[in-house]
């Protein structure tokens, strides 16, 4: 048995998170990371680590990281939000930056009404992307928080 009941809900996480080309071994290895920051020498690195991977957020729901790369054009702000509006997902915080010709977006957004899964979403986002050549990075927030505590 794990010394960490999390283990394996960490794992299911990952692997839904990388998706179908994640090896077993890229999986493993990102959860024994994770692992080792929770039996890390000291406190400080599980105590930072364990509340930052919730099963919900504080309001009960699942949340979304959401990372917006390309060159600025009309439509982006609107592709992404009108995805979010037509299943259901609450934009909880945005923020966006024009750097020269350079668009950068990060959304955290609450799923907890969503209409469609994690899956479902990035298949559309990854549409959206290709059709305006750029690059649509979503994470649920756990994970997100697990690898770059890493």
């Amino acid at each position: 048995m794990s010394p960490h009941p999390e283990t394996n809900d960490i794992r299911r996480r990952v692997q839904r998170q990388l998706g179908p080309d994640a090896t077993p071994e890229i999986v493993e290895s990102v959860v024994r990371r994770v692992m080792a920051l929770l039996d890390g020498p000291g406190e400080d690195s599980a105590t930072v680590l364990r509340p930052t991977l919730p099963e919900k957020n504080e309001d009960g729901g699942d949340r979304l990281v959401i990372a917006v790369f390309g060159l600025n054009q009309p439509g982006i702000v609107a592709g992404v939000s009108q995805i979010l509006s037509r299943h259901r997902c609450n934009i909880l915080d945005i923020s966006q930056k024009l750097m020269q010709e350079f668009f950068t977006m990060i959304l955290v957004v609450d799923l907890t009404g969503a209409d469609a899964s994690f899956e479902q979403l990035q298949q559309e986002f990854d549409k959206l992307g290709n059709s305006l050549g750029i690059k649509i990075y979503a994470q649920h927030e756990d994970v997100f928080r697990a690898l770059n505590r890493l």
